[in-house]
């Protein structure tokens, strides 16, 4: 997942915190480990002072543009000031959100959260709502942007700022944009509370020994006793994934898989609740029919009817195709797992069901398969597909003296131009947020004389922490994961461009996931997988026939993948749709029932408490399955050519990854792929 800052002028949230230290002068850019180190706060007074100069110098740019005589009006001293006043919000925001989602010290977290809440309030008076602002940029365009040889990235700028404040409701009268304002800042507190709420979730199961039956011995070595004897387990994404796959008693699984869609509840649906209700009135008083209609406007896809036309094509195949799979993995169930009454399955039994099958009918095991695949030598293997397709340059430096000593961070060059630095943090912790993500902290820049001002990212990830006897082995899931991420991480590294709101990752959420997804496809290539395993132990590359069985198993489970993105896509577009008042459980029960129609969730699944998209992605959680047939169409082309082709490479970065969101997505698509995108290589992948 891509974590998503403050779109222009779009009313989102984020969260912070940071470390206790001597504070240090902060750098204005990254051109060296020192200054990594030094551009993160230490202490509370740091956080709260980078906040306040944030507004004073946003106040002082935004003034400028307000201050120039008309006859000075140009890009530059309007959009281009006005680039530089988002960037500089942008920035701190960023900065916050990561410290407050990795950083281990509650009070620097709680500072850096409060004063992030500010700096949005102050971001939607100072910007998003100053019709003194919106009436000097739209006079510009009216009435001198003709004069200017503007670039087509300037006049896409210019087009793409002005709907947004339209959007945004400027046009109201004054006391109408002094409620929707009131609103946002309302959602900034909700949304704020609702991550922060699943974040500081810690919940543990407690488990008796032969309840862990299946498990590896070094798993419930590392476990906590309890003074009862028993063993506490976190109900983390590793450990879970371990219980799900791989633990015989099914008590154990079903007390884990309730644990796990209950975080956050029922705090959280009290939170749900307001935000639904204050989207809906948000989006009504700036003349959207809902939320879902106010959030997609400004995406590929348009509308919430073209959402569910898109989600209805695919649906009626992928519940076929989960039938197909279902039967299949229900032919012989395992001794601990029976069908209930009406023919479906445990929700608590469905990975455990689908590891067997494959255990049994295939002689795979993942946790076997994870044994090649361990992190450093799995680092190295990416580093080297990177290199040789993209004609990139991966150095290690040291890293110490920020909030955990196990981070990496790496220098990223291109030829010889640095791209950027990439920090990871890859293993869990408390007060860590759960899942994997990329965020941009300093977004990659090109001045006009051609020069690259160096990014800074962060990939964060939550994978299995080294043993005593054992490094860090990644399931296959968690290496696609990794790729995943670092598909985002090299978008943002790649997207210099020259205003700063373009850069990157910053383009339609809807085409956000297309370089993420497509660097997944890498890992069924046959070559790709022998070359990226290595035993752990014996250095032993995947077998031939192993490698087969992973790439037959492919279409397994994704007609049943394929049903539960459309259930969550559709289940974020209903609760923001028509209407103040939702039921969100009443909701998921009938989505579950009617499209998940093998499984039961039983009546403890609150799977909405926990789900950060509903903050982050609102009513775009489509976006996954909608970028996912452009990456398919795009892959398709790149295999033919070869996935290590460097010209391949280069035209995919140069084409899609260097534009960042300076142009259209779909002309984008066009550009590589020298037609309109179908959706052809997405259903041919699925076997549909």
């Amino acid at each position: 997942m891509k974590k998503r800052l403050i779109t222009l002028l779009c009313l989102t949230v984020i969260v912070s915190g940071c470390l206790e230290q001597q504070a240090t002068k902060r750098p204005s850019s990254i051109e060296s480990v020192q200054d990594i180190i030094n551009y993160f706060p230490r202490t509370s007074n740091e956080i709260s002072q980078i906040a306040t100069e944030a507004q004073t110098d946003t106040q002082h740019v935004i003034s400028t543009i307000l201050k120039t005589p008309q006859e000075d009006i140009s890009f530059e001293t309007t959009f281009g000031v006005f680039d530089k006043a988002v960037g500089i919000i942008t920035r701190a925001l960023s900065l916050f959100e990561v410290l407050s989602l990795l950083n281990p010290k509650d009070a620097l977290r709680t500072t850096a959260e409060k004063e992030s809440i500010t700096l949005q309030e102050f971001f939607i008076d100072l910007i998003s709502q100053n019709k003194d602002l919106y009436n000097k940029l739209s006079a510009y365009e009216n009435h001198t942007a003709n004069n200017e040889n503007l670039t087509d990235a300037q006049k896409y700028f210019i087009q793409q700022t002005l709907e947004s404040y339209k959007r945004d409701g400027i046009n109201l009268p004054d006391e109408k944009r002094a409620q929707v304002a009131k609103l946002a800042k309302e959602l900034a507190d909700l949304t704020a509370l609702f991550d922060k709420n699943v974040t500081d979730d810690t919940s543990t199961i407690e488990v008796p020994l032969e309840g862990l039956k299946g498990l590896g011995e070094e798993f419930i070595a590392n476990l906590k006793k309890t003074p009862e004897g028993l063993y506490s387990v976190g109900v983390d994404y590793p450990s879970y994934q371990q219980i799900m796959k791989q633990a015989e008693d099914q008590q154990t699984r079903k007390k884990m898989y309730e644990a796990y869609v209950n975080r956050a509840y029922p705090a959280n649906i009290k939170v749900l609740d307001a935000i639904i209700a204050k989207r809906n009135e948000l989006a009504q008083m700036v003349g959207f029919q809902s939320f879902s209609h106010l959030n997609l406007a400004s995406e590929m896809a348009k509308t919430p009817e073209a959402v569910e036309s898109f989600l209805e094509e695919l649906l009626e195949k992928s519940l076929k195709k989960t039938s197909l799979e279902f039967a299949e993995l229900t032919k012989e169930l395992p001794p601990s797992v029976s069908l209930n009454a009406d023919g479906t399955m445990n929700a608590w039994d469905v990975q455990f069901v689908s590891t067997w099958y494959t255990k049994k009918n295939y002689d795979l095991d993942p946790f076997k398969v994870a044994e090649y695949f361990p992190m450093e030598k799995t680092i190295e293997g990416l580093f080297s597909i990177y290199q040789q397709f993209f004609g990139l340059i991966f150095k290690e430096l040291p890293l110490s003296g920020l909030w955990d000593n196990e981070l990496k961070l790496l220098e990223v060059y291109k030829d010889k131009t640095l791209l950027g630095y990439l920090i990871l943090d890859l293993y869990p912790r408390e007060n860590k947020r759960a899942g994997a993500f990329n965020a941009t902290i300093i977004p990659t820049l090109r001045t006009k004389e051609g020069t690259v001002k160096p990014a800074l990212s962060l990939v964060v990830a939550n994978f299995p922490k080294s043993t005593a006897t054992k490094p860090s082995l990644l399931l296959r899931s968690d290496v696609s994961t990794f790729f995943h991420e670092f598909g985002h991480a090299l978008h943002a590294l790649f997207g210099a461009t020259q205003l700063e709101t373009q850069s990157g990752t910053s383009v339609k959420t809807d085409f956000v996931e297309l370089p993420s997804q497509m660097l997944e496809e890498w890992l069924f290539d046959k070559d790709i997988l022998s070359n990226l395993s290595s035993h752990y132990l014996t250095g032993e590359k995947l077998s031939a026939d192993t490698i087969d069985k992973i790439i037959t198993l492919k279409n397994l489970s994704n007609g049943s993948w394929l049903t539960i993105q459309i259930l969550y896509a559709y289940l974020a577009l209903k609760l923001f749709g028509p209407g103040d008042q939702k039921d969100s459980q009443k909701i998921l029960d009938a989505l579950q029932k009617k499209l998940d129609r093998h499984t039961f969730h039983g009546a403890n699944d609150h799977m909405q408490a926990a789900f950060h998209h509903l903050t982050s992605y609102g009513a775009r959680y489509y976006s996954y399955v909608w970028s996912k047939v452009f990456a398919l169409d795009l892959f398709e082309q790149i295999k033919k050519a070869g996935l290590l082709n460097p010209e391949m490479g280069k035209k995919y970065a140069d084409t899609i990854l260097s534009k960042g969101g300076s142009k259209d997505p779909e002309l984008l698509l066009i550009d590589f792929l020298g037609r309109t995108p179908n959706s052809d290589a997405f259903f041919k992948d699925l076997g549909l």
